[in-house]
């Protein structure tokens, strides 16, 4: 039998919560505390224990079993633990010293890597923040590390002597070195701005929410390395970190910590495979720090505790070559092109533009441009945004309109202290020269198009009737498929048997190319490109293609992708 307990009536409405958290009273709360420390508590994270000491400046990490004498005495000096927890034996009380500082940390909460900010430039709250290591610049005003009101914790660094105390640029001081950055010999009028621009935001890349990097490039003689160490490193700055290009990612990593700085690269380039791979590793973090997700990079450390790096760096590479060949790093990266001047004026020309930086960027001049530059830091952020919507709106590109914002923001900085309105960053845009950098379907191509591209501009031997030719895979399936003409002589069924041995078949009945999914040939041709495993998912996401199934290549069966042919070969607008 059931006892039904007597229903107690609900109340018409729940109460309403407030969101905070009812606090749990563990024991008495004025044993914990910590009034008067000469340190701050931060937080607590998986059994580490986060503090800040006045007179270090710097963040502690502690294990609970770290928590004796010479760690505290580390965090506040041995007088105040003597007064704040006395023993008449031992003079302080250690287990109830250590036991307020654990029951401290706990009420802060998580500690929060991600609020550390290091040397740089910053935008805190409104405020234009620049981080020299031993003082603050915070609004034009020098700051003691220490006496910033802000959710952000300021680690003590080594003092970076960026010339901070020169009074900034007029606009038409700052006009000048627009002018300067124009006269190298640049394949596009535009790639003059865009150094320009670059060369403003790079000091202050930690307040940017899209951090653009750049290649200077061009043939051996045309300048690139001049321009990046006479125009490029005085106008960044000691601020600037400068790197020789056998640099490993890891290196930077660790080294740069929580400093948001730019990376100035000098020679970056891989001429052999190893350099080759320590240039794509530091691709890679560059890639990482391009924009401001608040994700950080995580790698194991021999202690087995996880570090987090959250690099907010903008860098500037120069070499030959540009190494970026995965869409994601081209999207990150504005390559700007030097050509060789062989005109009758070129001696004089470049002996101008020597006398020009030799007069202009004196330290004291640079120094009052970073100035302008980190007073200017709301406006300019504010005027990225303007210049992202117009710039994806010109080039047809949301990715190029996020990095030439940027730079189009910083170099427009050089002409105003004012916000631009949107219709006035359209009309700038489009007074500019842009030559070569005009957008172009390349530009923009996706992965799976430049894969495809990748095997058909490969070449394979054939038989071309009166003896062995090398012939583009492209052309030979458009013999085959009987979508190319002027190829007379040549056997298609002989053509097609090449073809398969590559791992490739042309279905003429319904006009699609197969391509196996893990033929040799095909790894071949991929090999050291971003595509060498799992081609086939991303040949997948062409415009009509779709899984074959087993199919049998001149020897061999494996399972393909299907590909129209009008995708492989677009037809031509009139």
């Amino acid at each position: 039998m059931i006892d039904h307990a007597e229903q107690i009536p609900l109340p018409e409405e729940p109460p309403e919560l407030d969101g905070a958290p009812l606090p749990c009273d563990h024991s008495d709360p004025d044993q914990f505390t910590l009034d008067g420390a000469s340190f701050q508590v931060l937080g607590y994270d998986h059994g580490r224990y986060f503090y800040l000491p006045r007179g270090t400046r710097q963040v502690v990490e502690l294990t609970a079993a770290g928590h004796n004498k010479p760690n505290l005495t580390g965090l506040a000096p041995l007088q105040w633990w003597e007064r704040k927890f006395p023993n008449k034996k031992t003079g302080v009380h250690w287990d109830t010293a250590i036991n307020a500082c654990l029951r401290a940390c706990e009420r802060k909460g998580v500690y929060d890597a991600g609020k550390v900010r290091g040397r740089g430039a910053w935008e805190d709250d409104g405020r234009s923040v620049l981080h020299l290591g031993d003082r603050l610049i915070v609004d034009g005003i020098a700051t003691d590390v220490g006496c910033i009101e802000s959710e952000y914790v300021y680690e003590q660094a080594a003092a970076i002597d960026a010339g901070m105390n020169e009074k900034p640029l007029s606009t038409k001081e700052a006009n000048r070195f627009a002018e300067l950055c124009n006269l190298p010999s640049w394949e596009s009028g535009i790639y003059g701005r865009l150094l320009a621009g670059w060369c403003v935001v790079a000091p202050i890349c930690g307040a940017m929410s899209w951090r653009p990097h750049l290649w200077i490039t061009g043939q051996a003689g045309t300048g690139k390395t001049w321009c990046a160490d006479n125009i490029v490193k005085p106008a960044v700055g000691p601020i600037g970190l400068h790197v020789q290009g056998a640099t490993t990612e890891a290196g930077l990593r660790q080294f740069l910590k929580h400093d948001a700085r730019p990376i100035l690269f000098d020679e970056a380039e891989g001429e052999t495979q190893k350099a080759a791979g320590k240039i794509q590793a530091v691709l890679e973090l560059m890639r990482q720090a391009s924009s401001e997700t608040g994700a950080g990079i995580i790698k194991g450390s021999s202690s087995g505790a996880a570090q987090t790096y959250f690099i907010r760096s903008m860098a500037c590479l120069a070499s030959i070559v540009p190494a970026a060949t995965q869409a994601a790093d081209i999207g990150r990266i504005t390559v700007l092109t030097l050509c060789r001047n062989c005109g009758p004026d070129a001696k004089s020309q470049f002996e101008f533009l020597q006398r020009t930086v030799h007069e202009l960027l004196t330290d004291e001049w640079c120094a009052a441009l970073r100035a302008r530059t980190v007073l200017l830091i709301p406006t300019i952020k504010r005027n990225v945004k303007t210049f992202t919507r117009a710039a994806a709106g010109h080039v047809g590109n949301a990715r190029a309109g996020d990095q030439l914002g940027t730079l189009l923001a910083g170099a427009y900085s050089l002409f105003s202290t004012s916000e631009i309105s949107p219709e006035e960053a359209t009309a700038w845009i489009k007074k500019q020269d842009w030559g070569a950098l005009a957008p172009t379907a390349a530009d923009t191509q996706a992965d799976e198009f430049r894969c495809l591209s990748n095997i058909l501009e490969n070449t394979i031997r054939i038989d071309a009737g009166r003896g062995i030719a090398d012939m583009a895979i492209g052309e030979v399936v458009g013999v085959v498929s009987g979508r190319a003409g002027g190829y007379d002589g040549l056997d298609a069924a002989k053509l097609a048997q090449a073809l398969g041995r590559t791992g490739l078949k042309v279905k003429t009945a319904s006009e699609d190319l197969l391509v196996s999914n893990n033929h040799r040939e095909i790894g071949k041709i991929l090999r050291d490109t971003p595509w060498s495993k799992n081609w086939d998912v991303l040949l997948l996401r062409l415009p009509g293609a779709e899984r074959a199934g087993a199919v049998y290549f001149s020897g061999s069966t494996s399972r393909a992708v299907s590909i129209p042919l009008d995708t492989v070969f677009p037809a031509l607008e009139d």
